[in-house]
Parts: structure tokens; sequence; C-alpha cells
């Protein structure tokens, strides 16, 4: 099976962290990517916070890894915040590529996406902001991000503001879905969040999850004298990865 050229409607995927696209959201990007929607992925944050740049730059060992590394022997400068953030965005459009989405569907907002320069308490309002500019292209197209309670604070802000609009506009926000990370799905715990299986139809169903296999090799590449850094396995490479190369499914609700 092959990925059609995109010519039914359109669906955007706001993806707080690049990674969340593929272990939160890929086989639902896979699906509409197969069914020959016009899959369109929004990074939503910058990424360069991630407590992942100590385990890179040898200050932690890392699970991942196995072990800590060694920037002598490795023969490189440690990594700064901003090249960590610009490989996450490397390592999504590589991911991307592999789930479907042509490289002309990747949008990089205009407006300022949530960073280390924006203080937590101005998270849903920026989040509000990209959503806003997003939905401007296309305000019949589908809209997928993170659940508001999400256990970072970075994802609940634009399943926040996404809610907020909703509630505010239903009929402009009519098609949207929040997407719920497997363990709060699953858990009995207090950061359950109840939500629904995403079925994938069983003619896609193979075929997305090898989709999704792939995308989950371009957070794992390591060449770090050509600016890529694995930030993606070195941040839940032993915790969320596995699950999503055996194909677990994702979880959804809808308004």
């Amino acid at each position: 099976m092959s990925v059609p050229f995109p010519t039914g409607r359109r669906v955007f995927f706001i993806t707080p962290h690049q990674d969340d696209e593929t272990i939160s959201m890929g086989l639902i990007i896979a699906h509409h990517a197969l069914a020959g929607r016009r899959c369109s992925v929004v990074p939503g944050a910058k990424g360069e916070t991630t407590t992942a740049i100590n385990a890179i730059n040898g200050t932690t060992a890392n699970g991942w890894w196995g072990g800590t590394h060694n920037l002598t022997f490795e023969d490189r400068p440690p990594v700064t915040t901003a090249e960590i953030g610009d490989c996450r965005d490397r390592e999504l459009m590589d991911a991307c590529a592999q789930l479907g989405v042509l490289a002309s569907e990747l949008y990089f907002p205009v407006s300022p996406r949530i960073s280390a320069a924006i203080p937590p308490a101005d998270y849903v309002a920026t989040a509000t902001a990209v959503i806003t500019e997003i939905r401007a292209l296309d305000p019949a197209a589908g809209i997928y991000t993170m659940h508001w309670d999400d256990i970072d604070p970075q994802h609940a802000a634009y399943g926040q503001a996404l809610k907020n609009l909703h509630d505010a506009n239903p009929a402009a926000y009519s098609d949207v879905r929040w997407v719920v990370r497997e363990s709060q799905a699953t858990e009995t715990g207090t950061d359950h969040i109840p939500a629904e299986q995403y079925v994938v139809p069983g003619t896609y169903l193979s075929e997305a999850k090898l989709m999704v296999q792939h995308a989950a090799r371009a957070y794992q590449a390591w060449a770090p004298h050509e600016q890529r850094y694995a930030v993606g396995y070195h941040s839940v490479g032993v915790s969320l990865w596995p699950g999503v190369v055996a194909g677990n499914p994702n979880w959804i609700v809808r308004p």
C-alpha cells in the first residue's frame, strides 16, 4: 500500500512537542494520510526546554543510551538549547515524512511558539494564538491536539486553548479532537483521562503501524557532527517508544 496524493479534506495536527505526532498521534496521522486526506502538522513548541539536553551533554546518564556521553571522546562541544530546538524540528520533519505528511504541509507558525522565553502563565494564551492562526488557513479543517489534562503543562496548554475556543464558538470549532497519552488513557490513578481508542480500519492498520515504526527511527538518529542528537529517544527512549514501535493504539476525546 502507498500513501496517495492528498485530495480529501484537511486535518491539522498541532503537536506541542516534536515527537508527540509520532508517540501519541502516529496511527491517527498515518490513517488519515493513507485515506487520502490532507494532513498538516504544526509544531506548537520550540522544544528546547527538554531535560534530555543534560544526558546529551554528558552531565547525566541515560537509560536509552546505556551510559553517559563523553564529549571529549565524541570530539564535540556541548549542545546549546537553540541547537536542541533546531534538532527537534529536524527530527519532526523526518518523522512526518514517514507518516505520509508532505513537506509542504509542515507549518511553523508566525505566532510565537511556546518556548523558554514564555512563562508558564502565558502558555494558554500563546497556544490560543497559534491555533487561531492555523485555523485561519483553512476554517473547514479538523484539528487535533493533546488533552487539556495532560500531565505535561505545554501539552495541557494546547488542549485547554482548543477547549476554550470550542466552548466559546462550537460552530467554528466543531471538528476537533483531543489526543490522550496512552498512560493516562489506560491507568486508573488520579491522572486518568477517560478516552476512547482510535480505531484504524483493518484495511490500513498494518501499513499504519509500519509507518509509525519508521517515523520513530527519526528520533533515534545519532550523528552529532550533522547536528543530530536523538533527542526523542534520549528524552523518553525507555518509557514511551517501545509501546509506539509495538503498535500500541492512540487514544482520543471528542467534544
